[in-house]
């Protein structure tokens, strides 16, 4: 064994001034000592060989790798600091074992993410060729990229650096990890996993069968300037594309998992979250594709999302705020406690429902259940072709000109609002959209108060909305053509613009009465007619669909009508003050409230009902009289300013010197409200 000297002093036996020379002189089972720090091109490293560093750096060179081996059965490097140019690498190798102890290596400053190629990058050429890698006690905070059929174990390290490095990527056969410190890690297994002890400061994903114990996270932006958050921002920006800027301390994705003790925190009250990266999606764990068992656990309230798979909680306590899929889930509980425990029994398979299925039993709106079925399921069919494309390797033509925006229309209280989530919620169900995030404003929402914010106070309701469905109500309060004319048209061109460069993230759906909505899309800018390709006209509701509406709210209240009278009475005053009182769905609450008011009123004086059982209690409480309809009745005709005209006419009728056009019908109403303002005056 020789020992190769690179600098020092010159009693050495074999001394050279350049690592490049000492490497070509070297042979299997010498070592190469530093002396002194040195700039490199490139220096094939023959196997077998050690480079003992001395805590010297090695500076690589823009365009090279430092050091590259190939076949080689040994190559150890110890206590070398590597400065990472732009375009160059630190460590290359191919079919190899390669071992490295308390080595850093990490870019000499903030190149565009493109520049940074991985400081550490180890493959195999074909299937059969097993390299292997082994890390202790280094500090790599620059891109990996790993990439074998052997085993990678990593041992006291810190790799990746949340704000400042790329996403990295080791794929091996096993992988072994123990108390290391991962930020943009991604770590995929052909056979399994162990992490013991490790830390995540952000973006740590799995893919395979793991057992991780002891996983400690936290994710905070709070110290972070702004300069470090944009170049954090733009390399997600690279490794997300048009997928949705995200940011999870923990992703489970597409295998099976035991995770015992995992402890994950973030801090979310921050400024920094607000003004540099508002458009990001945050969350602590994400879960898709997996069997995951969570065992002995604690986790703090803070989003989380599951997709898809099996999640069983076992004694954990689970405070997570979960956007999850009840379709594509299975939630199971031992000796656990958790909301997603809590929503399944409500969201059991047996007694869930799909959106689209709530959307089918909304009440009436026929013609916009039919219409909404057709842009969903186109949105859906799109999304599968994509999968299906990327899935067989082929390239997936998208017409960029279809749309999935929606223009909603017709008078107020038609369920606009209402159909408008059970759009969101399924274009998340259907994988359109990544969240199941609806935001609702009005035009005052995008307009500020002086020239050039309105721009800026838009783009930051479309930020905040990205993932689900922004719904602006009263969207014709934006026309160019009308009052705040130069503020309305800055909110239309940056909404415009976002709609288009987010479109595969947000879904806008305006809202408002049919002829303002038309005057507003027809005269107004180009760009909106040609991206709200998608109108959904909402009919007024029927008598009978009203009425199907109250007794569908008097359910929600518990209330309980078993009189004949009551029940005859409630769909003969819905049909009637339907006529005179506009409003839709929205008139039926109103009058329901005025039910429940009266009959509370009523309930007041009742002083012994502590004396009854629950059951008797139950009864009284929530049952509705004949007297609670007619006095609600009378206060909305009174509200509305329509209680006198139907006594006028019974006067008039029943006056036999005067003869008007009535209807029996009419009559029958009319006499009907006589007789009832006759018994409430005596």
């Amino acid at each position: 064994m020789t020992k190769l000297h690179v600098g020092g002093i010159g009693l050495f036996r074999k001394k050279f001034d350049y690592l490049e020379l000492a490497c070509r002189e070297a042979r299997s089972g010498d070592d190469i000592i530093l002396h002194k720090n040195v700039s490199v091109t490139s220096c094939r490293l023959p196997g077998g060989v050690t480079i003992e560093g001395n805590n010297h750096t090695i500076t690589t060179t823009t365009g090279d790798t430092a050091i590259w081996t190939e076949n080689s059965t040994r190559v150890e490097i110890r206590n070398v600091n590597f400065r990472v140019r732009n375009q160059s690498r630190a460590l290359a190798a191919i079919d190899s074992e390669i071992t490295l102890e308390n080595v850093t290596a990490k870019y000499i400053k903030r190149y565009r993410s493109k520049e940074l190629y991985p400081a550490i990058l180890v493959v195999d050429n074909n299937e059969k060729d097993k390299s292997t890698i082994k890390i202790d006690n280094s500090s790599i905070l620059a891109k990996i990229g790993i990439d074998i059929n052997g085993d990678v174990t990593i041992n006291n390290c810190r790799i990746g650096e949340l704000l400042h490095t790329p996403i990295s990527r080791i794929k091996c056969n096993i992988f072994k990890s123990l108390k290391n410190v991962y930020s943009n890690m991604q770590l995929i297994v052909d056979r399994n996993g162990i992490s013991d002890n490790d830390e995540t400061l952000g973006n740590l994903y799995f893919l395979g069968d793991y057992k991780i114990n002891n996983l400690r996270g936290f994710l905070d932006f709070d110290n972070a300037k702004k300069k470090h958050l944009t170049y954090y921002r733009s390399l997600m920006q690279e490794w997300f594309r048009d997928n949705g800027l995200t940011t999870c301390l923990v992703r489970l994705g597409r295998g099976k998992y035991i995770l015992d003790n995992l402890s994950l925190l973030m801090n979310l009250e921050t400024g920094n979250i607000v003004e540099n990266i508002s458009d990001m999606k945050l969350y602590l764990l994400w879960i898709y594709d997996s069997d995951v068992t969570l065992k002995n656990s604690e986790l703090k309230s803070n989003p989380a999302l599951f997709k898809s798979g099996t999640l069983t909680f076992e004694n954990t306590k689970d405070s997570l705020k979960w956007l999850y899929n009840p379709k594509a889930t299975t939630i199971v509980n031992k000796n656990s406690t958790s909301s997603l425990l809590d929503a399944k029994n409500s969201n059991s398979p047996q007694n869930r429902q799909s959106a689209l299925q709530e959307i089918d039993n909304q009440i009436g709106q026929g013609n916009v259940k039919q219409k909404l079925r057709e842009v969903i399921s186109m949105a859906q069919q799109r999304v599968y072709q994509k999968q299906l494309a990327e899935k067989s390797g082929t390239v997936y033509n998208e017409d960029t000109g279809f749309s999935n925006h929606m223009i909603f229309s017709g008078s107020a209280g038609t369920g606009k609002t209402t159909f408008a989530r059970l759009v969101g919620k399924a274009l998340f169900e259907g994988g359109v959209l990544p969240e199941n995030k609806f935001t609702e404003a009005s035009p005052k929402d995008l307009i500020a108060g002086y020239v050039g914010q309105t721009r800026t106070k838009t783009h930051a309701l479309i930020m905040k909305s990205l993932g689900g469905v922004l719904f602006i109500d009263e969207a014709y309060g934006l026309d160019e053509n009308g009052k705040n004319s130069s503020f309305n048209k800055e909110a239309i061109d940056q909404l415009i613009a976002d709609m288009e460069n987010y479109r595969d993230q947000l879904v806008v759906i305006m809202a408002g009465y049919t002829t303002d909505m038309r005057s507003f899309i027809n005269n107004g800018n180009e760009g909106l007619r040609s991206r709200f390709n998608n109108w959904v006209e909402f009919e007024d509701y029927t008598p009978e669909e009203l009425l199907d509406i109250l007794w569908n709210m008097l359910s929600k209240q518990n209330a309980i009508v078993t009189d004949d009278e009551v029940v005859s009475a409630l769909g003969y005053e819905v049909s009637y003050l339907s006529q005179y009182i506009s409003g839709n769905g929205r008139f039926v609450r109103n009058f329901v409230q005025k039910i429940m008011e009266k009959k509370a009123f009523r309930l007041s004086y009742i002083t012994d009902i502590n004396q009854l059982d629950t059951k008797e209690q139950y009864q009284i409480l929530n049952t509705i009289t004949l007297d609670d309809v007619q006095k609600a009745v009378d206060e909305m005709k009174k509200q509305y300013e329509i209680a006198n005209e139907y006594i006028q006419e019974a006067d008039a009728f029943l006056d036999d010197d005067m003869i008007i056009d009535i209807s029996v019908e009419d009559f029958d109403r009319a006499l009907a409200e006589k007789n009832r303002r006759f018994n409430s005056e005596e």
